[in-house]
């Protein structure tokens, strides 16, 4: 199979520090996708790389189909930049599922901004069955838009067990929550932290700039293990804060809880239930203060 004369793969890759990049403009199609990604695993092998960290950001016409196929057939990234891809065409996960579930050297995976709304039980599978990926990306992702159906009422049991029998898993980031903030998208919420409660690998969790509220706060349940729960940029009082600090208050591992551009002023906080081993980082919203963040409780 022939590269198209408007997409020769000589064109298409470039370099950017250890990342291969499609170059602006370039156009992956049905007939010149698998040529282009076996000349890229050329470029990689000249260069004795034994594994390919690539990013397709953005990339207009990628082709889900042949990617998965040529990604089951080489398994041969380490990092795969998939943000964005349904700006501009159709691309599913669910076409490469099989083969993010197969590959034993992927570890990282970037998914933000994608329209997976009827995809969500693929991406359960890839949480439950893959044994390599160490950093999930699903910001973004409309998972939420199916939430009147009972299929994805369904599938929550499933991506909260999915999430604490994962053991690879070091990052985990999500968002989820619509702005209407209505009883469904909480539903997926309890689920993250039902899964994560139990988990035994995670260490860091971003849920930042996800419309998450004080009632939100009420789910929080963090497994042991976890050193970061990132819950910056989102709508969360003091109210909030005491709520988490109730909850977490028995904590005896270090945690540091990001709550930077919330609706939050230090002064207004009643830390007596607080442990110690579990750090605030905190931009403190009064305005007598000069906007800088405070560091409430050091390990």
């Amino acid at each position: 199979m022939n590269p198209s004369n408007n997409s020769n793969p000589n064109n298409i890759w470039s370099k950017d520090s250890d990342v291969f990049l499609c170059d602006y403009g370039s156009i992956l199609t049905e007939n010149n996708c698998i040529a282009s990604l076996e000349y890229l695993k050329e470029l990689a092998q000249n260069e004795s790389l034994p594994l390919i960290k690539l990013s397709l950001f953005e990339e207009k016409y990628i082709t889900g189909k042949n990617l998965g196929l040529f990604m089951e057939q080489n398994d041969i990234f380490e990092f795969l930049d998939l943000a964005a891809l349904t700006l501009h065409s159709p691309f599913k996960i669910g076409n490469i599922s099989k083969a993010l579930v197969k590959s034993k050297n992927l570890k990282e995976i970037n998914l933000y901004g994608n329209d997976f709304v009827n995809e969500f039980a693929s991406l359960v599978r890839i949480i439950k069955e893959n044994k390599s990926i160490e950093i999930l990306n699903i910001g973004s992702n409309d998972f939420y838009e199916n939430r009147t159906t009972d299929d994805f009422k369904n599938l929550l049991p499933s991506f909260s067990e999915s999430l604490e029998t994962n053991k690879t898993l070091k990052t985990f980031e999500m968002i989820s929550i619509s702005p209407d903030g209505d009883y469904k998208d909480k539903n997926l919420i309890e689920a993250t932290f039902n899964g994560l409660e139990n988990n035994t690998s995670i260490t860091k969790v971003d849920l930042s700039q996800n419309y998450f509220t004080d009632d939100d706060c009420k789910f929080i349940k963090v497994s042991s293990v976890l050193k970061k729960l990132d819950l910056s940029s989102n709508i969360i009082t003091k109210n909030g804060v005491e709520t988490i600090l109730n909850k977490l208050q028995n904590r005896t591992t270090k945690l540091t809880i990001d709550l930077k551009y919330n609706e939050i002023m230090l002064a207004d906080l009643n830390l007596e239930n607080k442990s110690p081993f579990i750090k605030l980082l905190i931009e403190d919203n009064d305005e007598d203060d000069d906007g800088e963040i405070t560091v409430v409780g050091t390990f």
